[in-house]
């Protein structure tokens, strides 16, 4: 099972988004870079992990 959540900055995390699949995991978890890598003054890390390990995180951030 892959598992793709959000992590704030501040410690927030968002619920995860469970895919059965590495290949719709990592699908999912570029949907997700490509919504977020426009939104001006905003910070997140998109994070994809299998089995508590994590295999891939993206650092979104821009300037206010």
């Amino acid at each position: 099972m892959f598992t793709i959540h959000i992590e704030m900055p501040s410690g927030a995390r968002s619920r995860a988004l469970d895919q059965d699949t590495e290949e719709l995991a990592i699908k999912t978890f570029q949907r997700y870079v490509d919504q977020m890598t426009p939104w001006k003054g905003f910070t997140c890390d998109v994070v994809l992990t299998t089995e508590g390990e994590e295999v891939m995180r993206e650092h979104i951030t821009h300037a206010a």
